[in-house]
Order: structure tokens, then C-alpha cells, then sequence
């Protein structure tokens, strides 16, 4: 064999290590995914507030990871933290404005302070 050969075989063998070495392995650090179902209506207790009920999902077993609850006041900011686990909480925002029929929120789950999932809108109320 030349030692042309010989050297294109070795990096060859090299490149296909590196290769596995590099490669993430499959079905191991992904990025969580999770699905949010934000709910606001008038609150039936409190007049001139509105209740904001929040699920968070993962969206690969189906399990419930957080419900955080909170009672806005109309033209107020509310916000609430929920913890999911010793190092993953999930933080919600809202502001109604009943004047525009409009309501803004996020909804941010995070995983040892970093962000791992954020979900913001602002949507019509009734």
C-alpha cells in the first residue's frame, strides 16, 4: 500500500472518531419541551379582578410540571413563582386591561436560574 493511502486511510479513521465522539447521543440532551394552556377570566370573588390559571406540560410524557394560579387586578401587574423541583421553578406574569379588552402574560420556566422555556402573548379578553 502507498503512503498516500496509508494517510488518507488514517485520516479517514480519524475523522469517523471524531465523529463519535462529537455526535450528541441519540435521546440524550435534547432541550425539555413543554406545551403552556394559559386561561383568564373575570374573577367570580374578587370584582375588578381577573384569575389566571396556568398548566405547563412536558410535551414528551404528558405530565403535568406546573399550575401556577394567580388574581390579577384590572391595570395591575400579578405574578407569581412556583418551584417544580430543588432547582426548576416556573415564573408567571399578567397585566388586564379591561379599557382595550386586551391581557398580557409570560409564562417562564427555568432549570438552575438559566431559561429553559418562555411563552409570551397578548390576547383579547371578554
Amino acid at each position: 500500500m502507498s503512503r498516500k493511502k496509508l494517510a488518507l486511510g488514517i485520516l479517514a479513521a480519524l475523522a469517523f472518531a471524531a465523529f463519535l465522539v462529537t455526535r450528541p447521543a441519540v435521546g440524550t440532551g435534547a432541550a425539555p419541551g413543554y406545551s403552556t394552556d394559559v386561561q383568564i377570566t373575570k374573577s367570580e370573588k374578587t370584582a375588578g379582578a381577573y384569575a389566571v390559571r396556568v398548566q405547563v406540560r412536558d410535551l414528551a410524557t404528558g405530565d403535568l410540571i406546573a399550575a401556577p394560579q394567580i388574581l390579577a387586578r384590572a391595570g395591575s401587574k400579578a405574578e407569581v413563582e412556583s418551584e417544580i423541583s430543588e432547582h426548576s421553578a416556573c415564573k408567571v406574569e399578567a397585566t388586564v386591561d379591561p379599557a382595550t379588552k386586551t391581557a398580557t402574560y409570560s409564562v417562564v420556566v427555568t432549570q438552575a436560574g438559566a431559561t429553559i422555556a418562555e411563552h409570551k402573548a397578548k390576547v383579547t379578553i371578554e
